[in-house]
């Protein structure tokens, strides 16, 4: 296959026919289009792509690093897949509860904010805070 023949094929992609799509009918500009097509292929690949595994969900979490207080929506983020439920960490999750899950954001570059601990363990903030609290007293980070 010639240059121009593998050319045509690439012009025949799903990925360029997006790319036409976002600079026609939005105006972009081809670099424009290239680049949001790509990150939206990769936030595709991250959610969509099979990179969980058994018993994960995917999260958006706040990048690890960004000062306490700064408003959510001015904080980079990052996503994360936490595990639900593993054997191994079935004694940890006895002991402590969702301890497993902020290690495993941690590893990947997040952190779990307060909110984000209630809906994981489908309760309240303040059940949180409380807990958060008292693990704290116990040295339990």
């Amino acid at each position: 296959m010639n240059q121009e023949e593998l050319e045509r094929l690439v012009n025949k992609s799903d990925r360029q026919l997006f790319i036409n799509e976002l600079n026609t009918g939005f105006g972009l500009s081809q670099v424009e289009a290239e680049a949001l097509c790509d990150r939206i292929t990769m936030f595709n690949r991250d959610y969509y792509g099979g990179s969980r595994g058994p018993d994960q969900i995917a999260k958006t979490v706040v990048a690890l690093g960004e000062p306490a207080g700064k408003p959510i929506k001015y904080c980079r983020m990052v996503s994360v897949n936490l595990t639900i439920y593993d054997d191994e960490d079935y004694e940890v999750r006895q002991k402590y509860g969702i301890a497993a899950e902020r290690r495993e954001a941690i590893e990947q570059g997040g952190v779990l904010t307060m909110e984000d601990l209630a809906i994981l363990l489908g309760t309240s903030l303040s059940t949180v805070k409380r807990d958060d609290a008292y693990l704290m007293k116990q040295d339990i980070t």
